[in-house]
């Protein structure tokens, strides 16, 4: 295993047939490396997405800039004026991203059972474990301490991380990635309460996963009880997630890190998934949805939702009633100063009954 070659020095131009946009200052000034607006100096070029460094750019300490146009008011500076420049400035850390060159060996210190099939130019390190009937595509790549279980199949041009584990019955299409310590197929949570006591409902549906999926360090999704767990074409699932069993995770949705899906929950395309969200189990969410962070979903939502809070509910809603709880202390104090003017009110009227009699 080793690094490829660091990117050559390359002109601004050359970039700008990568990125698109426009051209402005000197298209020949030569770029050596990417770096944050806060650091970056001569050879480098950085990102101008915000009035901060927007602010920052007009020192000129860079080279260039990767420049939103809603930012280049007021800037004389060489660089790529773009509508979105994250998209734009994506482009550029891959191009200078140095990648690992992997051998299409397998190592002798790794274990690859009796029948399970490995494809073209795989390569597997060290201690990985392949189990019998286990199938691996062309240039898949097992790192060190990854266990693949009998019968699971993965596809071509896959890069499973060192410590990932991958049961049995599991399906993973291509170009997935897999960060360390994420666990695939594990046991679903299912239980009945008999008068033995709990009793364990065998989870045996397995696990599907689609084509060009990444998953996030130490996420784990359960296998399905009857039928399969499904994550869908072009999902990203962040790190520490837990996907219970039977859950469906439909296509290009993207989670945050830190959720819970309780078993059966369906999200639908492009959904989207902030931070710390949690998903009571049973709902259905449909396509295109937003859910803000830090947010308990205990009900099914239609297509083109945002939602947020604890229940969660319409967004805009939900940040009226937030911004009315910081008026909740001084509504406290007027409430007490109106009751006892009202306590007086009726005492007085009280009295002028009493002189009426």
């Amino acid at each position: 295993m080793q690094l490829s070659p660091p990117q050559e020095p390359i002109m601004l131009k050359d970039i700008w047939a990568l990125t698109g946009g426009t051209v402005i200052g000197d298209p020949s000034v030569l770029i050596t490396q990417v770096a944050p607006i806060f650091q970056a100096g001569s050879g480098a070029i950085t990102l101008v997405a915000s009035k901060e460094a927007r602010d920052i750019a007009a020192l000129k300490q860079a080279s260039a800039y990767i420049i939103e146009e809603k930012y280049i008011k007021d800037l004389l500076v060489n660089g790529i004026v773009v509508i979105d420049g994250r998209e734009a400035f994506s482009k550029v850390l891959a191009l200078f991203a140095r990648k690992v060159i992997y051998d299409g060996q397998v190592s002798s210190k790794a274990t690859i059972e009796p029948h399970a099939h490995l494809g073209e130019k795989v390569t597997v390190y060290d201690y990985a474990f392949v189990a019998s009937g286990a199938k691996i595509g062309d240039n898949t790549v097992l790192y060190p301490g990854v266990f693949v279980g009998p019968g699971s199949q993965i596809g071509r041009d896959c890069v499973i991380y060192p410590q990932v584990v991958i049961r049995e019955n599991v399906t993973i299409g291509d170009r997935v990635l897999i960060h360390p310590g994420a666990l695939i197929g594990v046991e679903g949570f299912g239980f009945v309460y008999s008068e033995k006591g709990w009793q364990k409902v065998p989870q045996i549906g397995g696990v599907i996963i689609g084509d060009d999926v990444e998953i996030f360090a130490n996420t784990s999704i359960a296998s399905g009880a009857a039928g399969p767990t499904v994550i869908e074409n072009g999902v990203k699932l962040g790190d520490m997630i837990h996907v219970g069993h039977n859950c469906q995770i439909g296509q290009d949705s993207i989670l945050a890190g830190q959720i819970g899906l309780a078993g059966s929950t369906t999200l639908g395309k492009r959904v989207k998934v902030g931070g710390q969200v949690m998903f009571a189990g049973q709902q259905k969410i449909g396509d295109d949805c937003g859910i803000m962070s830090k947010s308990l979903v205990d009900g099914d939502l239609a297509d083109n939702e945002i939602v947020s809070g604890i229940p969660a509910t319409d967004h805009r809603k939900d940040y009226r009633i937030k911004a009315s709880l910081q008026e909740l202390p001084k509504l406290r104090k007027d409430v007490r100063e109106l009751t006892k003017t009202l306590d007086k009110l009726v005492a007085q009227l009280d009295r002028g009954e009493n002189n009426n009699k």
